[in-house]
């Protein structure tokens, strides 16, 4: 990587931080501004026609649990735009996710750079944990959004979207707090901003700080933006920044682990982009691990990554006697085509002692028959 883009990664990383400081201060001195605070009731909205021009507004929390209900009920928002006016505190009251599988949400939310705080899901009955549970073709911009999942047992959590199906887009936003995806299922994908992506998504201008684990499943898949890519989905992630936590608390099974994204089965490309956290495998039985993404692909499907401008400067930790861990500052394992250009590694690499199976290295961990790469300076 050149030393003046170097340097541009190092300024948007700085100034992701002031800004997200500068959140974190209207959190604890809320009285600067104008904060709703929950009391558990869902209040319709009065104001807006639901128009681009003339937006729904979500004045109140109880707004936005109103939509959440309206969504839930099966009223579709396709076409929909909704326009957040005010800092909203969930009062940590336990929340149930905008959308499901059945009834998706399907229209444009605009937080308009205000906070939504302190929302908490514990209800283990709800397969689809996150602010919003399902998305389908929508659009969600401009949120700061601070979320705790605890002791719950979901197979997709995400801190924006648990699931994402369609043509859908994020940007302009912030996330912070806690993503836990806790179940004994097979499965558990759990994302800062989304666990399962379906479709194509596009995620843009967004930091993540937050902390996101797993734990329980027999594969578990973690990612600071995006736990899974499918193989219908593809992916792009432009002008982001991880600088939270990613990590398996508990198991011993199969675990994939990114900085950005955990798995990808498709098309995923990173551009302009840093990753300065710390990324650690707990432990897990087998795992790959990558300051950017831990696995691309299998022997059964085509893939294919490419980072553009990019730069790891944070840290991964192999913390326990991992029997087959693959580590590496870009991507932990490749099965299909990895393309690098003018990009960077320097971060810290940490690897228990002792164990011969760990394959650590700086750009790739290990490259499989089937993998080819491509790196350009």
């Amino acid at each position: 990587m050149g030393e003046n883009m170097l340097k541009k990664m190092l300024y948007m990383n700085k100034f992701y931080k002031v800004l997200m400081s500068f959140f974190l201060l209207l959190s604890v001195n809320g009285d600067l501004f104008a904060v709703d605070v929950w009391n558990g009731d869902a209040v319709v909205w009065t104001k807006g026609s639901g128009t681009k021009e003339s937006p729904y507004l979500i004045e109140t929390a109880e707004n936005l649990a109103y939509l959440a209900k309206f969504v839930n009920e099966g009223h579709s928002t396709a076409g929909l735009y909704f326009s957040q006016t005010q800092d909203l505190d969930m009062d940590s009251l336990s929340w149930t996710p905008i959308g499901n599988s059945p009834c998706p949400f399907l229209g444009n939310y605009d937080g308009q750079t205000y906070r939504i705080d302190k929302v908490h899901i514990s209800s283990p009955i709800v397969k689809y944990a996150g602010l919003f549970g399902h998305i389908k073709d929508a659009s969600i911009k401009n949120v700061s959004l601070s979320i705790s999942m605890e002791s719950v047992a979901y197979t997709y959590c995400g801190g924006f979207s648990a699931y994402a199906k369609g043509k859908n887009t994020i940007s302009g936003c912030l996330f912070q707090g806690y993503v836990s995806c806790t179940s004994s299922n097979q499965y558990n994908f759990s994302g800062g901003y989304v666990g399962y992506s379906n479709g194509e998504l596009v995620i843009e201008n967004c930091y993540a700080s937050g902390k996101v684990s797993a734990s329980g499943g027999t594969t578990n898949r973690i990612g600071g933006f995006v736990a899974n890519v499918h193989s219908n989905g593809i992916l792009t992630i432009k002008s982001c920044v991880f600088d939270g936590e990613v990590l398996l608390e508990s198991g011993k099974g199969f675990c994939t682990i990114g900085g950005f994204v955990g798995s990808n089965f498709t098309s995923l490309a990173i551009e302009e982009s840093f990753s300065s956290g710390k990324v650690s495998t707990g432990d897990a039985k087998e795992c790959r691990v990558g300051g950017f993404v831990g696995d691309n692909g299998n022997n059964t499907v085509e893939s294919k990554i490419t980072m553009k401008s990019c730069t790891f400067d944070g840290e991964i930790f192999s913390e326990s006697e991992v029997e087959n861990c693959l580590i590496a500052g870009c991507l932990g394992n490749n099965f299909g085509e990895l393309i690098v250009e003018n990009s960077s590694v320097s971060g810290k690499i940490f690897t228990y002692q002792g164990v011969v199976s760990n394959w650590t290295a700086g750009f790739l961990g290990a490259n499989q028959l089937t993998g080819t790469i491509n790196i350009k300076s």
